[in-house]
């Protein structure tokens, strides 16, 4: 009997025997692509063209395929498809990006050859793509720039896509190497098969026998087109990425602190690329992505050399001049620490295409509006669990949040972007609308937030009131602090500098200015570091003096925080742009906050994660919410409706036809008639009608 019946048979008898159950001749099969089978059909054994083992599909090339494009249109599509009848677009993209597309095809990339599994992993992006289409204004991934930003990171300033196609390569090698290294890895079980990978004396032959080996070799050398990754790869055969053998260390104790140490290496060189290419700090003192790089080249150059006196094989010398050519260095990387090597290379190539995006030519206005993306802020609402009201968004403000993100033209199919608004400036794209003063908008939003930052300070158990006057006798009337806050000492300055204070009283000034705003001279700074306007502001505010008038009638020039400073006030501006890029004023005042909240019983990390992601959801709902506002006043106004009927404050977006899948011709001309016949006194009634 042959031994894979015997294992049919053994199961089932076990099957039958422990837990009652009858095992279907129909799901029972055997297959081979080099052995001949036909001695099972006298057992009841069905031979087949290919086996599907914890959902992979493990066969002959044409099975393979087959199963894959089913696998695509079940996994993907289907649930594409039940997503998509969800009324709410945050709901939708939420359970897209967590649970549809490239995370539900991961597991396939890891084991399935690279070549075979092209073509599916095509149509998973084409089905993303069009899942990510459907919650933008038609035609919006058009253009190569959108597109590829959907598919980016949340924290390279994209929606949080991943795109298929640029993760077989890697998840192929990183399930090799767990599949061949991890524990219970086939290594172990076979040692000739993992002779064969390292060091295959025929590489044809053992292309023929074996062609997991050439897709091997195919993505290894795909995901070496990275100076970072070929140096890690240099090293790893010179033995000088991992830490210092202890001589009384054993191998469990040895190889997690070489996983620590590898971590910690790849999250320093992510920090200093972060610091050069997302944040644009490029100062003489700070540690470079290439000077990590390099310094690690050198390192492992002299340990090479030292190598050479050895006299290494001719193997081993080609593996550190060909690193390419060896996929036995994916072993050599894992004995050194590095145990997720998917996410490795993933994020290497990440940052190429990142790199790559950002020195992509747009204007100046539109880089600002890039950078000032790329923080925490601008990502919390993207990814926030709408389970309560101040993180749920409606479908206007969620499509105006992403047009805005994607720098989509927020009036597409309007018409309108070449318009004048009422203020006299250009519509554009929309993008006029987040700082027009009609309908004084922006202190609207500075409005709900200093009310919810004053929430937040109460909770922490702080006490505080909103907006008092008289704290300064020079001028009563004026109203320093949007947030007064007494009897909370804070030490400010420094003893190295001799100014050295404790204060109990506060003035928090919140302001919310925008990258892109027309009062700023040097625009071309802001597109090439984040942060810039919130800091600029922080020292405009600290050093403010006030009009020539104004210093006259309270008799000084003195600045608003020596102002404040003689009333022993410490005056503490913290202002947040308006796409969310926080000021380190804001950093350092939103943790002081938490610190105090642990004296009432909160814990001071989840206090910080709570109110950070409510003022972060809260900036993006109001301004998407005076962009809707705005846009529909002015759609309105420009048809010719009466300005009495300019606001509809509870649907802003209701009349704009695109929206509503309306043809925006027949609308316009039957919205306008309602009016020219005397039949639209009522905006919402002529609407209704509509």
């Amino acid at each position: 009997m042959p031994l894979s019946v015997a294992i049919l048979k053994r199961w089932e008898y076990l099957a039958f025997t422990e837990c009652g159950l009858e095992a279907s001749a129909k799901k029972r099969g055997v297959v081979s692509l080099q052995s001949p089978l036909q001695d099972h059909t006298n057992y009841n054994i069905n031979v087949k063209e290919g086996l599907k083992v914890a959902g992979i599909p493990i066969g002959s090339d044409p099975f393979i395929l087959k199963e894959l494009k089913d696998l695509v249109h079940e996994n993907v599509g289907n649930a594409y498809d039940a997503v998509h009848n969800l009324p709410d677009l945050q709901y939708q993209h939420l359970l897209n990006v967590n649970c549809g597309g490239n995370a539900r095809t991961q597991h396939i990339w890891q084991t399935v050859r690279p070549d075979l599994a092209i073509q599916a992993a095509k149509e998973v992006d084409e089905l993303t793509k069009e899942a990510i289409g459907q919650m933008l204004p038609k035609n919006a991934l058009a253009t190569d720039q959108v597109e590829q930003q959907c598919f980016r990171p949340l924290r390279h300033g994209g929606l949080g896509y991943r795109k298929s196609m640029n993760t077989t390569a890697a998840a192929y090698v990183g399930g090799f190497a767990l599949a061949a290294h991890g524990p219970f890895g086939i290594g172990k079980i076979d040692p000739e098969l993992m002779e064969s990978i390292n060091n295959p004396t025929n590489y044809e032959t053992s292309i023929l026998q074996f062609p997991s080996i050439f897709a091997l070799h195919q993505a290894w050398l795909q995901l070496l087109n990275n100076e970072r990754a070929m140096t890690l790869c240099k090293a790893a055969v010179a033995d000088c990425l991992g830490p210092q053998r202890d001589i009384d260390e054993n191998d469990d104790d040895y190889s997690r602190r070489c996983y620590k140490v590898r971590k910690q290496d790849n999250i320093t060189f992510e920090t200093a690329w972060k610091r050069k290419y997302i944040l644009g700090i490029n100062s003489a003192s700070t540690t470079t992505p290439e000077s990590l790089t390099q310094t690690l080249r050198e390192i492992t150059e002299t340990q090479w050399q030292n190598m050479l006196q050895d006299n290494p094989s001719t193997i081993e010398i080609d593996r550190y001049d060909n690193p390419g050519m060896h996929p036995s260095i994916i072993g050599d990387l894992w004995d050194c620490g590095e145990r997720k090597l998917q996410r490795l290379f993933s994020r290497l190539n990440e940052m190429e295409e990142t790199e790559l995006h950002l020195k992509s030519e747009r204007t100046a206005q539109l880089q600002a509006r890039l950078r000032g993306k790329l923080n925490q802020m601008a990502n919390i609402p993207l990814q926030a669990t709408p389970s309560r009201p101040q993180t749920r968004f409606s479908n206007e403000e969620w499509k105006t949040m992403l047009n805005d993100r994607l720098q989509i033209p927020m009036v597409m199919g309007l018409n309108i972007q070449h318009q004048l608004c009422q203020c006299k400036a250009q519509i554009g794209d929309g993008r006029h609308f987040r700082r027009c003063r009609i309908s004084n908008g922006m202190m609207k939003i500075h409005d709900d937030i200093r009310d919810i930052t004053l929430q937040m300070v109460r909770n922490a158990g702080l006490t505080a009131t909103a907006e008092p006057r008289g704290l300064l006798p020079d001028n009563t009337t004026e109203r320093p602090a949007d947030i007064f806050i007494i009897n909370w000492e804070i030490k400010t300055g420094s003893a190295k500098q001799k100014d050295l204070k404790i204060f109990s009283k506060h003035a928090i000034d919140l302001s919310f200015p925008l990258v892109d705003s027309d009062k700023h001279d040097a625009i071309q700074d802001i597109g090439n570091t984040v942060g810039v306007v919130a800091n600029r502001k922080t020292l405009s505010k600290l050093n403010k003096v006030g009009t020539q008038a104004e210093r006259t009638r309270r008799g000084n020039s003195l600045t608003m925080k020596q102002r404040c400073a003689d009333q022993d006030i410490n005056y503490w501006p913290i202002p947040v742009e308006g796409d969310g890029q926080t000021s380190t004023s804001f950093e350092a005042f939103i943790n002081k906050v938490s610190d105090s909240a642990s004296n009432v019983g909160h814990n001071p990390r989840c206090f910080k994660k709570r109110w950070t992601t409510t003022i972060a959801c809260a900036l993006a709902k109001k301004g998407a919410q005076m962009v809707n506002r705005r846009t529909s006043a002015e759609y309105k106004r420009l048809a010719g409706i009466p300005h009495s009927n300019l606001e509809i404050m509870s649907h802003p977006a209701s009349l704009i036809p695109d929206l509503l899948g309306l043809d925006r011709n027949n609308y316009y001309h039957r919205f306008s008639n309602a009016y020219k016949t005397g039949k639209g006194n009522n905006t919402r009634r002529a609407f209704r009608n509509t």
